[in-house]
């Protein structure tokens, strides 16, 4: 039986979103832009090639405004993990905010990984993301303000297993 995180990262869109900030997170920490490639592979299996040539300079684009931004090192899992850390449950709540219209969630996701100065820029770089991804038929569910501040406040997420980090 599947637990509800499981089922949550079997759709497709909160796939798409982990697995590409995981292997951007990876490319950037090894110094391998060549890793980047397996999230463009990723969205060509996934969005197809147009589309996917519209989302990946889109998305090179959010992995560094995120990097820019960040306050302290990012989290993240290594490709396939089937939970999630902090960071990465933060910016598939940024996403969901954006594409729902979540002015709070966004608000909330954004200043936890980032200083409020940069808040605003980290979340352009998500809106363009998120809504090229929407346009594309990858929408994900809604995460609530209130999840994202129990996410925030709740250390057991981040280092349940070893976390790899990334700034």
């Amino acid at each position: 039986m599947k637990s509800p995180t499981q089922h949550y990262l079997s759709r497709t869109p909160e796939h798409l979103v982990l697995e590409g900030y995981r292997a951007g997170l990876l490319a950037c920490s090894r110094g391998n832009p060549a890793s980047f490639q397996l999230a463009q592979n990723l969205f060509l299996t996934t969005v197809g090639g147009n589309e996917t040539q519209a989302l990946m300079p889109i998305f090179l684009d959010f992995i560094s405004t995120l990097g820019r931004c960040s306050m302290c090192r990012l989290g993240f899992f290594p490709a396939g993990t089937h939970h999630l850390c902090r960071d990465e449950a933060l910016v598939l709540a940024l996403i969901a905010g954006v594409q729902h219209g979540d002015e709070d969630a966004q608000c909330a996701a954004s200043e936890a990984l980032s200083c409020r100065l940069r808040a605003q820029q980290l979340v352009q770089s998500a809106g363009s993301f998120g809504l090229v991804l929407r346009a594309c038929g990858q929408t994900l569910l809604p995460v609530p303000a209130d999840v994202i501040e129990n996410i925030i406040t709740c250390a057991a997420l981040t280092e349940r297993t070893s976390v790899s980090r990334l700034n």
